[in-house]
């Protein structure tokens, strides 16, 4: 059983039941729709881009495993919960982007692939604890403006991942080596653990956060504007560090660096000051300076 593409498109629709044994649901099938409460069965392979875009509904449940493209139910202004079913691989690009009354979802395990803005403009989602371990892919933007109590994180973080999202405690755990370029900007985060494991932060990857302390375990290389106009207050950085340019520029609040080499290794790693405003900064040495 099929429904075509385009087949109930701007129809004044209210109620909907899909039966078991419906294969396909079309492109943009049933966008615009008035139905409030919609079940997606078990027997669905597909269900094709933007098919439910802009529609009218509240409560989601999506018991099929299939295929979904990109969009679904994107722009779904209404839409308030989201029930996923175990199985789930991928969550396609722009999949609930701007579902701004989105406040409950499940993310199941299963889940492998976070497409680019999935979440992008859920302003109003919140997710207690979430644990990213065994995802292969994720696109900019995948949880731009959520708001994550407790965050867990098991694998290298792409590119503006969690950009604007407002993350309350972050853990890094062993095995993660880097964290790309934006990929915390302006993420908030009040608690952050870094493992040993962890040797290079990317350009402007925790700019205009709110942390307050940062200890890194092992020598790391930070990029260009790495904490740039962060809250950061102080930072313990190992010997064989390596910074970039403007690395800790606009830090109003950074007072004290722990650096674990003698005075003489600080002044050739910031040789030229291009990563550290030494006015009204305490650096202290390993070797008592």
């Amino acid at each position: 059983l099929y429904i075509e593409e385009y087949a109930f498109n701007t129809c004044p629709i209210e109620n909907i039941h899909f039966p078991e044994g419906l294969l396909t649901i079309g492109k943009q099938a049933f966008s615009q729709i008035q139905c409030k409460k919609l079940v997606i069965p078990a027997s669905v392979m597909s269900i094709e881009t933007n098919a439910f875009r802009k529609s009218g509904i509240e409560e989601l449940t999506i018991l099929s495993t299939g295929i979904m493209g990109s969009g679904v139910f994107k722009e779904c202004k209404n839409l308030k919960t989201v029930y996923l079913a175990e199985g789930i691989t991928d969550l396609p690009a722009s999949l609930f982007k701007d579902c701004s009354a989105l406040t409950t979802i499940n993310i199941p395990e299963s889940i492998t692939i976070f497409g680019g803005g999935v979440f992008s403009g859920c302003s109003n989602l919140r997710i207690e604890q979430f644990s990213l371990r065994g995802s292969v892919g994720i696109g900019a933007n995948a949880f731009k403006s959520v708001k994550i109590t407790n965050l867990d994180v098991y694998k290298n973080i792409p590119a503006y991942t969690f950009s604007y999202a407002g993350i309350q405690n972050l853990t890094i755990h062993e095995g993660v080596t880097y964290i790309d370029q934006h990929a915390f900007e302006y993420a908030g985060i009040q608690n952050l653990v870094i493992p040993a494991s962890l040797t290079e932060v990317k350009g402007s990857a925790f700019y205009g956060c709110g942390i307050s302390t940062v200890v890194f375990k092992s020598p790391v290389l930070l990029g260009h504007s790495a904490f740039k106009n962060s809250t950061i207050q102080s930072i313990t950085l190992p010997v064989g560090s390596k910074l970039d340019w403007y690395v800790f520029s606009e830090c109003k609040q950074l007072k004290t660096i722990y650096y674990g080499g003698t005075l003489a290794q600080w002044r050739l790693l910031t040789e030229g000051e291009k990563s550290v405003d030494i006015n009204g900064l305490t650096v202290i040495c390993s070797d008592g300076t």
